[in-house]
């Protein structure tokens, strides 16, 4: 891996000679406020050579009238209608109708960086890889964001141990295998520039309405020859309650893994990996199940906790890596932000790991 450092004072044009950026966007009734700021910050890029791609998926008179208000005085804007079918659906038909030589994404209630398109664009063409990804701010309303683009720190990894540490940290934990790859926020389409043409054979999983994105990319990188990791801030995140990771349904996670699990073959190093996240995740899932009086959502749980231990890789490797005083901070976070639920699964998942430890986790059949 090289580290390289970007010269912030430099600027592309923009120009027709530049390559051009398609911007995806699928809006589905959006807040006025915050759509008017996401597809401001869009207009308002540093770069100008952009195309912005509105995907509209059949939200109401109010929301539709926004994105006409704001898209009549963008020339380099179009709407596009969507059908109604979910975000992977309406991204999926952005790509389709994207012209640029290079496809970025941004959803409707957040806010890109000015200096986002052209940094990114510096380092892609300087560069010459595949995937730029940057940084990602978590804010919640009320927060302001900070520039985050004074940095100019970046990394180049080209080898196929640094990209497979690149597809872990998607997944939350890199340093499983490398221990020097920089973190970055790699499990949403967000903040990163992809090279077009070798997205067009790959897409959004649309029947998976959770996780459909860490897939996505997982798949990109495979893909890829090289990448970059920027330290810059380019995505303002906004959390807002309501958001879909803010509803635990439990099949859409089994969905989730069970896709990642789909494309690791049998020989593949990354399986110890895969391996470990499917039983974390399953057994977090049914310990929330149970201890919240649901019924079922079992049933994939068998096939999951079948693949880890079928590539005889379950006990060596399925807790490394995990300490108290890691799990203690995110628990406190979640709870501070009143993510009740969700700090009540993490902490299941650590349940499990410290009884496995102790020799106490049985797995009883008579329970699926």
């Amino acid at each position: 891996m090289r580290s390289a450092k970007l010269d912030i004072q430099s600027n592309l044009n923009g120009d027709d000679k530049d390559p051009l950026v398609s911007i995806v966007v699928p809006v589905f009734n959006a807040p006025v406020k915050a759509l008017e700021r996401c597809l401001l910050s869009l207009f308002n890029q540093s770069y100008s050579n952009v195309e912005f791609i509105i995907v509209d998926d059949g939200s109401d008179d109010e929301c539709l009238t926004v994105e006409q208000r704001l898209v009549s005085g963008e020339a380099r804007a179009r709407i596009v209608k969507g059908g109604h079918k979910g975000v992977s659906h309406a991204r999926n038909i952005g790509i389709h109708e994207a012209q640029g030589e290079w496809v970025a994404f941004s959803d409707s209630d957040d806010e890109l960086n000015p200096l986002f398109i052209n940094q990114a664009l510096q380092i892609a063409l300087g560069e010459n890889v595949d995937l730029v990804c940057g940084g990602v701010a978590h804010l919640f309303l009320g927060d302001s964001p900070n520039d985050g683009c004074d940095a100019g720190d970046y990394w180049i990894l080209d080898e196929s141990r640094e990209l497979m540490a690149a597809k872990f940290q998607m997944l939350g934990h890199a340093k499983y295998c490398f221990d020097s790859l920089p973190d970055f926020n790699g499990r949403g389409p967000v903040a990163k520039l992809y090279r077009a043409d070798l997205l067009e054979a790959l897409r959004f999983e649309e029947d998976i309405p959770i996780g459909e994105d860490t897939l996505f990319n997982y798949r990109f990188i495979e893909k890829c020859k090289t990448m970059a990791i920027a330290s810059n801030v380019w995505y303002w995140y906004y959390q807002y309650k309501g958001s879909a990771v803010h509803s635990i349904e439990v099949d859409p996670w089994e969905r989730s893994i069970t896709g990642i699990m789909s494309t690791c073959s049998l020989e593949d190093e990354q399986v110890p990996f895969i391996s470990r996240c499917a039983f974390l995740t399953t057994q977090g899932i049914e310990n929330f199940v149970r201890n919240s009086g649901l019924i079922g959502a079992k049933k994939s749980s068998v096939q999951l906790l079948s693949f880890a231990s079928d590539q005889g890789c379950f006990s060596e490797h399925c807790f490394e890596g995990y300490c108290l005083s890691l799990w203690l901070q995110v628990f406190t976070i979640l709870c501070k932000k009143g993510f009740f639920t969700f700090a009540y699964l993490f902490w299941g998942l650590r349940t499990v790991v410290k009884d496995h430890l102790a020799g106490k986790v049985l797995i009883d059949k008579d329970t699926h």
